[in-house]
């Protein structure tokens, strides 16, 4: 009898690492009770840990130090690489820093479309059709939209926040621009958002 008494207390449920399992636990939920009682931690497996990104979210993309041509003037836009692209001069894209009002969208790896008009109604029409336009164009993963609406009022005051933004509203005023950040280069389209969400279309890829 005494030798089954022994037999089957080794044979018993080992329940050290239940305990282990039980610690370790208390101590994840007490390090970030907040993961835990939001149900972040099932959607985070739910979505295999892969993460969404946000639309409004934006990749800052580093400058990368290239070597100058000299024969390039560093105030002067040149033609682009393909047909009606310009570039951003070389002194316009350097003066952007992370205090200028169009660093967030000039240091994306994301195009741009960018809406430079008075603010009206229609232009309020025209940026809503623009955002609006990027799902049902395929844009989504490629571009954002921003602009910038002014008033006669405050034109002067918010084009000479920057020198770059001196220059996109010189060039973008009461127009549409297309910008790549990364090529440092810009199309403009007349104020459409039709034409404007085409022509992002026709320059997705790898087509500029």
């Amino acid at each position: 009898m005494a030798k089954k008494a022994k037999k089957a207390r080794k044979s018993g449920p080992n329940i050290l690492p239940m305990l282990v399992l039980l610690i370790i636990g208390f101590l994840a939920y007490k390090a970030n009770p907040e993961y835990w009682q939001q149900g972040k931690l099932i959607e985070d497996w739910k979505k295999g840990g892969v993460q969404k990104v946000e639309e409004t979210e934006i990749a800052n993309i580093p400058e990368e130090e290239v070597e100058e041509d000299p024969d390039i003037d560093p105030d002067v836009s040149y033609d682009g690489s393909i047909k009606g692209s310009k570039t951003i001069p070389v002194n316009i894209n350097k003066s952007i820093d992370n205090t200028d009002p169009v660093f967030g969208f000039m240091r994306t790896r994301f195009r741009v479309i960018y809406l430079v008009q008075p603010d009206s109604d229609r232009s309020k029409q025209m940026l809503d059709d623009l955002t609006k336009g990027r799902k049902e164009y395929g844009l989504n993963n490629e571009y954002i939209v921003e602009s910038l609406l002014y008033t006669q009022a405050d034109k002067k005051q918010r084009c000479g926040a920057s020198e770059a933004q001196a220059f996109l509203c010189d060039v973008c005023d009461k127009k549409i621009c297309i910008i790549n950040p990364k090529k440092k280069e810009y199309i403009t389209v007349q104020p459409s958002a039709t034409a404007a969400l085409k022509q992002a279309q026709n320059l997705s890829g790898d087509n500029w």
